[in-house]
């Protein structure tokens, strides 16, 4: 949830890594925000390097935003975590 409003916020037509890096740092209760705070890594410096490195697109409208080729071997390797964890969901932390 957290990477498409990344994503939208963007004016981006897809959820990409960064979205997702972006969505699990905005997620505060997730272990992976509490180790990415650990590391330096806040919400509005990660926007700022996105944006210097992929530009600013213009303002469209978005029909659908999915999610990129890079993005859903990342899904799937958090499912597999959390079935190797016997965990029953996919937290932050299997991402």
């Amino acid at each position: 949830m957290h990477a498409q409003e990344e994503a939208e916020k963007a004016n981006h037509s897809y959820i990409g890594t960064e979205h997702l890096l972006l969505g699990l740092r905005r997620e505060p209760e997730g272990l992976a925000a509490r180790v990415l705070t650990t590391l330096g890594i806040e919400v509005d410096g990660v926007r700022a390097k996105i944006a210097e490195v992929l530009g600013r697109p213009g303002p469209h409208k978005l029909v659908q935003i999915i999610p990129t080729s890079r993005v859903k071997p990342v899904i799937e390797l958090a499912f597999d975590e959390a079935q190797k964890l016997r965990d029953d969901f996919v937290g932050t932390e299997h991402l």
